[in-house]
């Protein structure tokens, strides 16, 4: 299998992240979630990921928020979410509506 480096933490395998724990708030190093500390990730992973990035970029240029986005597909906007950062696979059926969308 193919593995490039992870687009989240660009092979480092840990992210300086922000943690909101009222009442203090730090900055800490954490674990990827994308690559899971590997540095790495498939082809399909950044496949995916680039695929969700290309519906953010066009569903922002039609000023659609994620929840706007995922009623007009059928979806829940928890489950729009994770396609979009490529977590989640898009179903034909969600294709085909963004398709319909896209006109």
């Amino acid at each position: 299998m193919d593995t490039l480096v992870c687009f989240h933490c660009h092979g480092a395998g840990t992210s300086f992240v922000h943690i909101n724990a009222r009442p203090q708030c730090y900055w800490t190093w954490l674990r990827c979630d994308t690559c899971d500390g590997t540095g790495t990730v498939s082809q399909a992973r950044q496949t995916a990921w680039e695929e969700g990035r290309q519906r953010r970029t066009r569903r922002l240029a039609a000023q659609l928020s994620q929840r706007e986005m995922a009623a007009r597909l059928g979806t829940t906007p928890q489950l729009y979410s994770r396609m979009e950062q490529g977590l989640e696979p898009w179903p034909d059926d969600i294709l085909a509506a963004f398709a319909a969308l896209e006109g």
